[in-house]
């Protein structure tokens, strides 16, 4: 449960580090400079998720997702501070709506969780699944490594 809860959120968000200068600038970053600042952003957000409690009920599950949640907003916010080249632009925006369902779904998850609703909880687990696959291949087409992987 817990690959599928760092990886739900990697398209996403795609997974949030703090990158001096990385965003809200007129000028477009190059296909490697935008890949490079994402990744970064990406691989810091996977290892604040690495670090949470590997859940073993639903109560637990319920308290991972809210811890998570922040840092998977945080994440898509400054991912989407950075300007991609033009030619990527609209992949980008797919890939950052795949992070937008992610945090959606998990919310979902908390929810379940926490009212004890283990069938629901299944049920939204293989939804991120599809959502997971369709990141990832966005990802890999925007050229990015980290973004496009699970956290374990």
């Amino acid at each position: 449960m817990r690959r599928l809860l760092a990886h739900a959120t990697v398209p996403a968000l795609a997974a949030a580090v703090v990158l001096s200068g990385c965003g809200g600038g007129s000028s477009r970053l190059s296909q490697a400079e935008f890949t490079r600042r994402a990744d970064a952003i990406c691989r810091d957000f996977q290892e604040r998720v690495n670090l949470l409690l590997e859940p073993r009920d639903l109560s637990e599950l319920a308290n991972v997702v809210a811890q998570t949640l922040p840092i998977l907003e945080n994440g898509l916010a400054e991912i989407r501070e950075l300007e991609p080249p033009a030619d990527l632009e609209d992949t980008v925006d797919q890939w950052l709506e795949t992070g937008d369902e992610s945090i959606g779904i998990l919310r979902e998850i908390g929810i379940a969780a926490r009212d004890g609703k283990r069938v629901a909880v299944i049920r939204l687990l293989r939804k991120t699944s599809a959502n997971d696959t369709r990141s990832d291949a966005l990802a890999s087409r925007i050229g990015f490594s980290d973004c496009g992987r699970d956290s374990r």
